[in-house]
């Protein structure tokens, strides 16, 4: 039963981190883009 519950944990918690990273990049990307943009 720990055991179970300690895979749960990680796999949850490695979901949030790839959450957050994707969230990050996305938002990275966007400034990327509009600054490229501006110095046109």
């Amino acid at each position: 039963i720990v055991d179970e519950n300690k895979k749960l944990k990680r796999e949850i918690f490695f979901f949030k981190e790839t959450n957050m990273g994707l969230i990050e990049g996305k938002k990275r990307r966007k400034i990327s883009y509009n600054s490229d943009n501006e110095s046109e």
